[in-house]
């Protein structure tokens, strides 16, 4: 996200996890650590997924927590995290340079292995959200993808070796709340241009504002439960929406707190 104002970290952190209920073990028997445990999925659902359990597990968590704030009304918050109605971002240029992805290290395939965005901050940290990062045990099972658009092969981006993570002490799974998490990397990052932060305040970002979403989010359902996973980096413009607006009964049903930010419109980034 951004926009004339960049809020690239922001969105994704309004978007948070949700502790599923499930047991087992994954198809290639590896189990997911942390504070969920183990749980299964069926290989026709993670073909859906690229193959990739780190992406089907955090999309899954998020439509998990976003079906259970529905109250009725327009319902307009989507299962799965997409740019829709939005633009491809040209593959040369450096607007958005800033947008890295998260991949897992074992995948030689950048395309495969993505399964969340960031934001690179200051060249050698990356700011994402903690329901992307709190079931990773070891920081060397994955690496971050900088100096790109796109997941294809032509890209010219590289992979940089993450050294820690740390999330937010306050990151309640249940809530979203306090949804952020800094991966350190391993090197320093000095040919790609880190976004400039918002300064610390006590009011919120004005309603109306129009900031920019970025990512490697699914397009479309087409046909129905079919993500489409673009390699080519995607961006949407969308304004900012009170805080009011957004904990509407229609909408978020008072889920939204101070450490959230609203933004989109129908048919946008939906």
């Amino acid at each position: 996200m951004r926009t004339t104002i960049l809020l690239a970290p922001l969105l994704g952190v309004l978007f948070s996890a949700f502790t599923l209920p499930i047991k087992g073990q994954f198809l290639n028997k590896v189990d997911v650590p942390g504070p969920v445990g183990p749980w299964s999925v069926k290989e026709k659902d993670t073909a859906l997924y690229k193959g990739n359990w780190r992406l089907q597990y955090v999309e899954e968590r998020l439509a998990k927590f976003t079906q259970s704030l529905r109250k009725g009304g327009d319902a307009i918050m989507s299962d799965t995290p997409k740019i829709v109605g939005g633009f491809q971002v040209n593959a040369t240029s450096t607007l958005h340079r800033f947008q890295v992805a998260l991949l897992s290290a074992s995948s030689s395939s950048d395309w495969v292995g993505q399964f969340c965005g960031g934001t690179l901050y200051k060249g050698q940290y990356v700011i994402t959200a903690a329901h992307c990062s709190d079931f990773i045990n070891n920081p060397t099972d994955v690496s971050v993808l900088v100096g790109t658009n796109t997941l294809s092969t032509t890209g010219k981006g590289y992979r940089v070796p993450v050294a820690s993570i740390a999330i937010h002490p306050m990151w309640n799974p249940s809530t979203y709340d306090y949804d952020v998490a800094v991966w350190k990397l391993a090197v320093n990052v000095t040919n790609v241009t880190s976004i400039p932060m918002l300064s610390a305040r006590d009011v919120d970002v004005a309603a109306g504002l129009q900031a920019t979403v970025t990512g490697w989010g699914a397009t479309e359902n087409s046909p129905a439960g079919t993500p489409s996973w673009p390699t080519q980096l995607r961006a949407a413009v969308v304004p900012v929406v009170s805080r009011t607006v957004c904990n509407g009964a229609a909408s978020y049903n008072g889920a939204i707190t101070s450490r959230m930010l609203c933004a989109g419109k129908t048919g946008i980034d939906r």
